[in-house]
């Protein structure tokens, strides 16, 4: 069996592996924005929220009221700040999930690049057999023929 053949199956487990940390990286790209777009959305609120206080403080407001809007405005401050952590981490998760795609894509590069190369030089043997063939059939043929004469 050629060489370039028995590569045959490191070839499609590497195309697997590749494919695979492209799906992943996808997926996890989507709930990254995901997070990231909930994030926007619970500071848009807060920033909402704290005007809406500070309109209502100017408006003479009662004690007990401003202090609901505090405490509510505390749990949103911890609900933006748990985001964000949950954002930073998943962009480091991203980056590691980039990286591993990255040396998955350059490993069946290499691999597809060896493969093309053996290909090529079992063609370059396959044509020097091929022609010393014909030349030792020409070659027979007409001292063959010589003899005859």
């Amino acid at each position: 069996m050629q060489r370039s053949k028995r590569l045959s199956p490191v070839v499609r487990i590497k195309n697997h592996e590749e494919k695979d940390a492209a799906l992943r990286l996808s997926r996890f790209r989507q709930e990254h924005e995901r997070n990231e777009e909930k994030l926007a959305e619970l500071r848009a609120f807060y920033d909402d929220y704290a005007a809406r206080m500070n309109s209502a403080g100017v408006a003479g407001t009662s004690m007990r009221t401003i202090n609901q809007y505090r405490r509510f405005l505390a749990r949103l401050h911890d609900a933006v700040r748990m985001q964000q952590e949950l954002v930073s981490e998943s962009a480091r998760q991203l980056q590691e999930l980039g990286r591993e795609w990255r040396e998955r894509h350059v490993e069946r590069r290499v691999l597809d690049k060896v493969v093309d190369r053996l290909e090529r030089g079992e063609e370059r043997r396959e044509r020097k057999r091929e022609q010393a063939a014909s030349d030792d059939r020409a070659q027979h043929g007409r001292s063959g023929s010589g003899d005859e004469s």
